[in-house]
């Protein structure tokens, strides 16, 4: 895989907001995470939710646009062809 295809890949798999919310509330629940590490893991996970697609966007239209494929069974084009 190319590195920049590597990289918008890697940046769209950050937003895992669910997830971290769910760890975040079990360890809350457990007393395994405090108060304030909790606030942290849900603005953090909010935060990564909300800004990962705006830079997606911005990532891929800064890629070189692909050649469109021609459809199956569609004529090549040709200037001065007649139909018989």
């Amino acid at each position: 895989m190319a590195p920049r295809s590597a990289f918008i890949l890697a940046v769209g798999m950050v937003p895992r907001g669910e997830v971290g919310f769910i760890v975040a509330s079990i360890g809350a629940s457990i007393g395994a995470i405090p108060q304030d590490m909790f606030s942290v893991v849900i603005i953090m996970s909010v935060l990564t939710t909300l800004v990962v697609p705006p830079v997606l966007k911005l990532l891929y239209s800064r890629e070189r646009p692909a050649r469109e494929p021609a459809q199956i069974g569609e004529p090549p084009d040709v200037e001065g062809q007649t139909e018989d």
